[in-house]
């Protein structure tokens, strides 16, 4: 009788402690949850104070009767964050720029974990970079935050190995649930695109992680969508044929921006202009763009709500999504710091 119990005692006590070591890891994946979270409301409104209180200044000289002086403020803003960002990366820290999800995509297939505070310190730079116009998104930056976020979890509480991805994951998957408020969104998003991974075990993770930051992020930065579109329209059918033609123009503007971004990049590390340096003439250019409209610096989600509640003509949207597309091309292809989603 003590013979047969023992291995059954055995078995019940290997389950327990498995399941206490799933519960455990899953509380972690929500802690990662809940710090990506954090991270991502102090990121937009940092963002969300430089860009402000830039627009402020530049209100307050137009207001007192200096308006050149007003759009000085708001063309220079871009070289003057870009100055900083190529000091503080390339002088200070020393580590390669760029927008971040392909960093966490190439981290993530060699299970390398991106637990390197130089990483996070790059990625909270693109708050200057964005805050003072320069033509990128927080989403990116975000994400590569999370990601730092759930490799440094993985190493303080000694993980085992199998869940350097993981956890990682579920950081990249917290960053796009608190900025979007869409949790399945960041769950899909991670799994197909930076783990590849379908299974069971990466979902549940994942899931509550992202259910984690999309409801501590939901306070501070809202539960409405990222834009409001006007919910009374009916379309007509000749809106429904020109549908697929709207369809087949962005894949083709999403082609030339791709295209003009990685060639933007090549002539920038061709060009005899210190590194650290670079950045600031990007900016430079992308003044030069805002002198012709200033929809074209900043992250842009201003302009889109705009551009929401007004009719704007055909014209003036391709000569702005060209703009855009120069902008941000000069914006990273220099090396600030940024993601690539939000001018897109």
């Amino acid at each position: 009788m003590t013979h047969a119990s023992s291995p059954r005692r055995q078995l019940i006590k290997a389950r327990i402690v498995g399941l206490l070591d799933d519960t455990y890891r899953l509380f972690l994946c929500a802690l990662v949850g809940a710090v990506t979270g954090c991270v991502a409301i102090l990121f937009r409104a940092a963002v969300g104070f430089l860009f402000h209180h830039m627009h402020a200044a530049a209100h307050a000289l137009e207001t007192s009767g200096h308006p050149l002086g007003g759009h000085l403020v708001l063309v220079s803003g871009p070289a003057i964050g870009g100055f900083v960002v190529g000091l503080l990366v390339y002088r200070l820290v020393r580590v390669q720029a760029g927008h971040g999800v392909p960093a966490v995509i190439t981290a993530a297939a060699a299970d390398r974990p991106m637990a390197d505070w130089r990483m996070g310190f790059k990625a909270g730079t693109s708050v200057i970079t964005i805050g003072s116009g320069g033509s990128a998104g927080p989403e990116g930056p975000i994400v590569e935050l999370g990601a730092v976020v759930g490799s440094f979890a993985w190493k303080i509480f000694k993980l085992p190995g199998t869940w350097v991805r993981t956890m990682m994951g579920c950081g990249a998957a917290a960053g796009i649930a608190a900025v979007f408020n869409v949790p399945v969104g960041g769950v899909i998003f991670v799994l197909d695109v930076v783990m590849r991974d379908y299974s069971l075990r990466s979902l549940i993770p994942l899931m509550i992680a992202s259910v984690t930051a999309s409801t501590v992020a939901a306070g501070p930065l809202g539960l409405g969508p990222a834009f409001h579109v006007p919910t009374n329209l009916t379309p007509t059918g000749y809106e429904l044929i020109c549908s697929p033609l709207l369809g087949l123009a962005a894949g083709v503007a999403s082609a030339i921006y791709i295209r003009a971004s990685f060639r933007s990049a090549d002539l920038w590390k061709r060009a005899p202009i210190p590194v650290w340096l670079r950045p600031a003439i990007g900016g430079v250019c992308v003044g030069l763009i805002g002198l012709i409209t200033l929809r074209a610096i900043g992250e842009g989600y201003d302009a889109i709500e705009a551009m929401l509640a007004e009719t704007p003509l055909v014209a003036p949207l391709i000569g702005l999504a060209l703009a855009r597309i120069v902008a941000t091309a000069c914006t990273l292809g220099s090396g600030a710091t940024g993601g690539a989603f939000a001018p897109s």
